[in-house]
This record gives structure tokens, C-alpha cells and sequence, in this order.
């Protein structure tokens, strides 16, 4: 079994558990300031990885996988997509370039469809929540297609400062999203 298999195996255990368990959270709890402990370390990956230039901030045992994919497979589920936190475990495992696409791609879709389940049996899966998952599951489609013809000819160097830029950009994207729930904690900022 070669790597692919090793890290999809230990990852993919805690995908399903956490996204179950994420799921059932989000039908009954309401946690957007999760959102910002997250943004604060997709934000922070920028200066880890001094915007690209540094290969790797800590070495990575095989086993993390598991806890990692629970860990974020949960807050997946409770508080929406946040599959980039990842990407960090993915660089610092030497997991790149089109072995980070078809890696995430073979753990996510078993955490999608048991999140998916969940929401359904829980009845929290609305026809806009529905209409949101048909557009995501569309967009990766579409992003696996163009990463498989951009990344063979991309330099490893050029990939690590795309993620990590892409990183920064989510969590900038997700910090808007949550503009309300920072104005509620910080009510005299306005």
C-alpha cells in the first residue's frame, strides 16, 4: 500500500464520523463564531509559510490523519465548508500538486454523502441547503477537471504560494461572511 492508500485509509474513518457527528451538531446548534477561530488560521498560513516560500512548519505522522479529518469533518458539518484548514496537514505530509486534489477528493465525498444523510434524517436538509450541496458537489467536479490540466505543468513552488494564497483568500471570504457575528462580539466597532 503506497502512500495515497495510507493517508486515505487513516483520513477517511474520521471523514464519515465527523461529519455524522458535525451534522447532528449544526441541526441543533447555532456556532458561526467557530467560523472565526477558523479564519484566524487560514488567515495565519500566509506568515507560517512566509506567503509560499517555506515547504513545510511541522513534520506529519500518518496517524494524524484520522484525528485531523475528525476534527475538521465535525466543524465541517456544524458550521459549513471549510475543507482548505486542511491543506496545511496536506503540504506539511509532502501531499501535493495532483496528489493533494485526488487525496481531498477521496476522503471528502464519503464525508459529503454522510453529512448529506445526516442532514436528511435529522431534518435539517432544506431545499436550499439541498440546492447549495448540488452546487458545491458541481464546483469540484469543475475543479478537479481544471486542476488535473493546470498542475502538471505547475512548479511545486508555485503550487505551495497558490494554496497558501487561496488559504488567506478563504478565510478573508469567510471573515465577510461572518461580519455580523464580529459586529455582535464587538458592538462599538461600528
Amino acid at each position: 500500500m503506497g502512500r495515497f492508500a495510507d493517508d486515505v485509509s487513516a483520513a477517511l474513518p474520521g471523514a464519515a464520523l465527523g461529519g455524522v457527528l458535525g451534522a447532528a451538531a449544526f441541526s441543533n446548534t447555532s456556532a458561526e463564531w467557530l467560523q472565526i477561530v477558523v479564519v484566524l488560521f487560514l488567515i495565519s498560513t500566509i506568515f507560517q509559510y512566509g506567503f509560499g516560500r517555506r515547504e513545510r512548519t511541522f513534520a506529519v505522522a500518518t496517524w494524524w490523519f484520522f484525528p485531523a479529518q475528525f476534527v475538521v469533518s465535525f466543524l465541517s458539518g456544524l458550521i459549513g465548508a471549510i475543507g482548505p484548514i486542511l491543506n496545511t496537514l496536506y503540504l506539511n505530509a509532502d501531499i501535493t500538486k495532483e496528489k493533494m486534489v485526488g487525496t481531498k477528493t477521496a476522503i471528502s465525498l464519503p464525508m459529503h454523502l454522510a453529512k448529506l444523510g445526516t442532514y436528511a434524517a435529522l431534518g435539517a436538509l432544506t431545499g436550499k441547503l439541498l440546492l447549495f450541496g448540488i452546487a458545491a458537489g458541481l464546483g469540484a467536479l469543475l475543479s478537479n477537471w481544471l486542476a488535473k490540466r493546470v498542475l502538471t505543468n505547475m512548479s511545486e513552488l508555485n503550487f505551495r504560494v497558490t494554496v497558501v494564497g487561496f488559504m488567506a483568500l478563504s478565510g478573508a471570504v469567510m471573515i465577510w461572511e461572518q461580519r455580523e457575528t464580529l459586529l455582535r462580539i464587538f458592538p462599538g466597532s461600528t
